[in-house]
């Protein structure tokens, strides 16, 4: 699966970086420094879900720099106060079969994604692991309540392919269930 991750921070890295190392085309969309550091010297996760490495990740500063290919998922991780944003620096890049996921916190993180690309394309995740940023490149998985729920809003949204993506981020050690 080509994934891109819109805003790679704490949790945005972590989801991409386990992706990444399960074998996923992953491209991020960070701060600078991170994304130098991930660069440079791969993607360090560290915490209750053991040690990993992970290099060959796309790293980018600004959705503009991305290429033009349409990727089969993007999550949007940003604060919700920047979710508007985010969508709009990528919805160029959403094709027909790309799947949009507001892998946040907060509400109206949904909504917002749907004006921008139709709620058949629109997934919501209900992610309750904590993640913080240990430094540049290197992320701590701290705690998890539950595993993360994927589900859709929309009855075209093809109810086979999220539990694909639900399973396949489960298969990648990122505990995740299909929520219908």
């Amino acid at each position: 699966m080509k994934i891109l991750v819109m805003g790679a921070g704490a949790i945005g890295g972590c989801v991409g970086g386990f992706m990444a190392q399960a074998g996923h085309e992953v491209a991020l969309v960070g701060r600078k420094p991170a994304m130098d550091a991930i660069a440079q010297d791969g993607l360090r996760i560290t915490g209750i879900w053991g040690d990993h490495h992970v290099t060959g990740l796309e790293t980018y500063t600004h959705a503009a720099e991305l290429p033009g290919a349409a990727p089969d998922l993007v999550l949007i991780t940003v604060k919700s106060y920047d979710t508007a944003r985010a969508i709009d620096a990528v919805k160029h890049l959403v094709g027909g079969h790309t799947l949009v996921c507001a892998y946040q916190n907060g509400l109206g993180n949904a909504e917002t994604i749907a004006r921008a690309v139709g709620w058949e394309r629109t997934l919501g995740a209900r992610a309750i692991f904590g993640v913080r940023p240990a430094a540049p490149g290197a992320v701590e998985v701290t705690v998890i309540a539950q595993p993360t729920a994927i589900g859709a809003y929309h009855d075209a949204t093809p109810a086979a392919r999220v539990q694909e993506i639900a399973q396949a981020m489960n298969d990648a050690h990122l505990p995740t269930v299909y929520t219908g």
